[in-house]
């Protein structure tokens, strides 16, 4: 293994084996420059500026590290990682937790919105609390603000932006987000019930398949999972759904030919994520899936942006051609 400059830094036929060889003395490097940038357990800004990029020499090469805040649930901490990449993942949800941190009471809408109606829809909801779900809603809240802020943040000012703007927001914010999630939570019941109707043999697997696509789009962390702008999309694919078990029994044959062209797309795209990660391009495809659905199942209902089995194609060549 050479670095920039042509000089061998370490010699072997196991590429593995050779990083593993490496890692000691870069993580020795890295730690003596980034010394007393990697912190645990804070829940405020007290950590100053934090640097984008830390560079350092290692044996026969430069290394850059990348520092970023780290969501570990009831604190953050200050974590060095390899790629810019990795740094942006969780600087945004380590940003998020410090801001979930210090919050504002949002205990009066939580009561506002937890009606009977919605306690029993929670009870049979895929969430193990109604605290699990409030939570969620706080947490896609804080990120819909986060974005409209122009988080994350790499200093105490910003911060502090971010945090007049968690206060100013939260309160209406999570409380839309509480409501809208608790009706599709009721709506996603109510599709459930309908499919457990459905016990001809020749239309049970369309019923399996409907039932697959709603624990697809409604689990327990959807809301954040998704984000807030996608709520209103997911409402749209459940009612499609709802137009499709309307007219299973008069198209079973159509039905069944639609269902195996989609989901032949969607295992093509589930062994594609698995093999090369998450990436703007697969969510993309996801979601044209859903599009695809509703085009195919219930068009009246409208569907987002040009969609088609070629064009899922297309986007799925792609991403295996840049992996």
């Amino acid at each position: 293994m050479i670095d920039d400059r042509g000089v061998i830094i370490a010699d072997g036929h196991d590429l593995a084996a050779l990083r593993e060889l490496l890692a000691v003395d870069v993580r020795r490097s890295l730690t003596r420059s980034a010394d007393g940038v990697e912190q645990t357990g804070l829940t405020d800004w007290s950590i100053g500026e934090l640097p984008p990029v830390i560079e350092s020499d290692a044996p026969g090469h430069l290394v850059r590290a990348y520092p970023a805040l780290v969501d570990d649930g009831d604190s953050v901490s200050v974590q060095l990682f390899a790629t810019a990449d990795e740094q942006a993942d969780a600087m945004w949800a380590g940003t998020r937790r410090l801001l979930l941190l210090n919050r504002p009471s949002v205990s009066r809408q939580l009561r506002d919105v937890l009606t009977s109606d919605v306690k029993l829809t929670l009870i049979g909801s895929p969430y193990p609390t109604p605290s699990a779900w409030f939570d969620d809603c706080l947490s896609a809240a804080v990120e819909r603000i986060m974005i409209d802020a122009g988080a994350p943040a790499w200093n105490a000012v910003e911060f502090d932006r971010l945090r007049t703007a968690v206060r100013d927001r939260l309160p209406k914010t999570v409380a839309d987000l509480a409501r809208a999630s608790a009706q599709i939570l009721a709506e996603a019941q109510q599709l459930r019930i309908a499919l457990d109707t459905i016990t001809a043999p020749a239309l049970t697997s369309a019923a399996i398949d409907m039932g697959q696509q709603i624990d697809r789009l409604v689990y327990p962390g959807f809301i954040a999972g998704i984000g807030a702008d996608r709520l209103a999309d997911v409402r749209r694919y459940l009612w499609a759904i709802e137009r499709r078990i309307e007219a299973l029994p008069d198209r079973a044959p159509r039905d069944r030919e639609l269902m195996l062209r989609s989901r032949q797309l969607e295992a093509e795209l589930d062994a594609l994520s698995d093999r090369v990660g998450w990436s703007p391009d697969v969510e993309d495809a996801v979601w044209m899936l859903q599009e695809l659905r509703v085009s195919q199942f219930a068009q009246a209902i409208g569907v987002k942006g040009t969609v088609s089995e070629k064009r899922i194609r297309a986007l799925l060549d792609r991403i295996a051609a840049d992996a």
